[in-house]
């Protein structure tokens, strides 16, 4: 068996002519040590735990109107005529999952009262010139009920009396003024 020299030659050669080149390529040279860097130091102060008093933040004022308050248009994605498509599709659709259970469960405490939160208005929602479209966050207890829309919070009793001081807007809560 003849063994091929020239081959084992040729792919040394190669090996070598890569390490070197790559020392090469990745050297540092003079110039580099001498640069300063450009970025200066810096310190930052984190504040651990703060707390809000919120019977200090300014009440949502209400005001007139700069400009009308006007209705967003219904934000689907697609033509009104695509849309109308697929919500008719979707009622006849036999492969959508069925839910087989009721969808209250007997640990569903009962509605005990019903009242209106906030509506939509500009003075209430100042941000977007409205509430609309509406992001709502409900959280409630035994005593308070908290209505989030938008940037704007409130609170009631559980029988719907806005508390003193309330509505309030996130502009006030973190003292930053509307763009």
């Amino acid at each position: 068996m003849r063994k091929n020299y020239p081959v084992y030659i040729v792919v040394l050669l190669a090996l070598l002519v890569g390490a070197f080149s790559a020392s090469f390529a990745f050297a540092k040279g003079q110039s580099q040590a001498n640069l300063s860097p450009s970025a200066k130091s810096a310190t930052s102060h984190v504040v651990a735990m703060h707390t809000v008093n919120m019977q200090k933040v300014p009440a949502a004022s209400s005001k007139s109107l700069s400009q009308k308050s006007t209705l967003l248009p219904f934000l689907t994605g697609v033509s009104p005529t695509v849309y109308a498509q697929r919500k008719a599709a979707a009622t006849h659709n036999k492969n959508a999952p069925v839910g087989t259970n009721p969808s209250a469960s007997s640990f569903t405490p009962t509605t005990t009262a019903k009242f209106q939160g906030m509506a939509d208005s500009a003075s209430i929602c100042p941000y977007f010139g409205g509430c609309q479209p509406p992001d709502q966050a409900l959280a409630a207890s035994p005593n308070w009920v908290f209505q989030g829309v938008n940037t704007s919070f409130a609170v009631y009793n559980t029988t719907g009396g806005l508390q003193s001081g309330w509505p309030k807007n996130a502009q006030n809560f973190f003292g930053v003024p509307n763009p």
